[in-house]
């Protein structure tokens, strides 16, 4: 009997040791779904046992683990910061710098615990169409970059600018299977118009009158310190020159022909020792024979005229004057249009590669000198027609005082009867 309590005693103090060798056994027998925990004794279930344990951003159950993965956002489209910058104007040839300002931001999660926002790289791709300017602008370097220099043509109008965006996506690593996400957005665009227009000061061009005007304000007669009897001055004309856009150049137009003409004839009242007449009976009879001598041209052919010795007439010198403003006029006119349009027939193509010809002032400088020669030539031939230079008579002189002995001769003609006695 002794003995078989003490076997049942070893029993009772064995059974523990033995039931933790049994359960407390080392991993695989734990399964698939159990860890084995030393602290317990015992095998717990795991995290996860299949995929469809795990929720979504985790790509399915390893090692009894949820593993995370990204999920990737629909609807990250590329994004219009500013869009498209431009200048809403530029001027002939005027070089502008365009830009596109936009942003291409995707995003993921990944277990329910981190994200990220990843930057795409972004292409960028230019285009221009006319929209009312006969002539496209030009770019200066790729159309890949976000900004682009462009060089507005020769020509004014609008030209709509468009920008075409597009991204190249980066690779998606540990993405989730079976999102069906994908990086790559579609193309975005924007369009807008930048108008061509003249340069500051270009936008006016005067009237295009060409006529040519005869001014003379300064006339004086009778004068009372014009010299002795009169005389008669005259101006090389003085004109507006106006370079005018028209269709992609700049036209010549020749405004405003000013040429100025004075007369100048001395007042009798304020000419002591000097007498005007204008009839014979104007002469006492005591100065009969001097008048007749001093109001008688003997030779209509010379460039003197009548002596004048101390009569004359006021009447025939003006007459003398208004000749020679006559016979200016018309030899000065025929040459001046010729002038006037030789430098309305200047048409400079505008070329935006030379810089002379994209504004019209520029324009108006570079062909300042040949206009000019135009005028110098024109003012030239009249003077050489009005008096010609090769001969010793002033032909000018001799046609104005055959006019004065066209009145001074009738007067002289009716000495020394009609004097007054």
């Amino acid at each position: 009997m002794k003995i078989k309590i003490t076997a049942f005693f070893t029993i009772f103090l064995l059974l523990p040791c033995f039931m933790t060798a049994a359960v407390a056994c080392p991993p695989p027998y734990c399964g698939d779904c159990y860890w084995w925990h030393n602290g317990g004794c015992e095998c717990r279930p795991a995290h996860c046992c299949s995929d469809s344990d795990c929720s979504p951003c985790f790509y399915g159950c390893e090692d009894c683990t949820c593993q995370p993965c990204k999920c990737w956002d629909t609807g990250d489209p590329i994004e219009k910061d500013g869009g498209l910058i431009v200048d809403d104007e530029v001027t002939l040839c005027g070089e502008k710098q365009f830009w596109a300002d936009y942003d291409d931001y995707d995003h993921w999660t990944a277990g329910g615990a981190s994200e990220d926002y990843p930057e795409d790289l972004l292409l960028f791709y230019w285009y221009q169409t006319l929209s009312g300017n006969p002539e496209y602008g030009t770019w200066d370097n790729s159309h890949n970059y976000n900004n682009i220099n462009w060089q507005a043509p020769p020509c004014i109008g609008s030209v709509r600018i468009k920008d075409v965006v597009d991204d190249e996506p980066d690779e998606m690593d540990l993405t989730c299977p079976g999102t069906g996400n994908t990086r790559n957005d579609s193309p975005t665009s924007d369009e807008k118009t930048t108008t061509v227009i003249l340069p500051e000061g270009c936008e006016h061009a005067g009237p295009h009158d060409t006529s040519i005007h005869w001014p003379h304000p300064d006339d004086d007669y009778p004068s009372p310190t014009a010299t002795p009897f009169g005389s008669f001055s005259f101006d090389a004309a003085t004109y507006d020159v106006d370079f005018k856009y028209d269709n992609c150049s700049w036209v010549c137009e020749i405004s405003d022909v000013n040429a100025k003409t004075t007369i100048l004839v001395r007042d009798p009242a304020t000419w002591p020792g000097h007498v005007s007449v204008s009839q014979a009976s104007d002469v006492p009879c005591d100065d009969a024979l001097l008048a007749k001598y001093d109001l008688t041209d003997n030779d209509l052919f010379d460039d003197h005229g009548a002596p004048r010795t101390k009569y004359w007439s006021y009447a025939a010198t003006v007459a003398h004057e208004e000749k020679h403003r006559s016979d200016w006029k018309y030899y000065y006119t025929a040459p001046l249009t010729i002038a006037i349009v030789g430098a309305d027939s200047i048409s400079v193509e505008i070329n935006c590669s030379e810089p002379t010809t994209t504004n019209c002032s520029s324009v108006e400088s570079a062909w300042y000198n040949v206009i000019k020669s135009y005028f110098d030539e024109a003012w030239e031939d009249a003077l050489r027609a009005f008096d010609d230079p090769d001969t010793e008579l002033d032909e000018a002189e001799m046609w104005a005082y055959m006019i004065s002995a066209s009145i001074e001769g009738p007067i002289a003609a009716d000495l020394p009867g009609g004097c007054s006695p």
